[in-house]
């Protein structure tokens, strides 16, 4: 997920009571979010390559 192009990216708000456990949880489900929109775009053909 890190090399290539980018094809999805999100955020999400952290405040200063956001502990590492779960500014970690959060970047987690980040990931997990974007890398199963970046799949579906892919096999619906939504993604040109340059």
């Amino acid at each position: 997920m890190d090399e290539g192009p980018i094809i999805e990216q999100d955020v999400k708000p952290v405040t200063h009571e956001s502990t590492p456990s779960t500014i970690k949880r959060i970047g987690a489900d980040i990931e997990n979010l974007i890398l199963v929109n970046a799949v579906k775009c892919h096999l619906n053909n939504q993604i040109i390559v340059v």
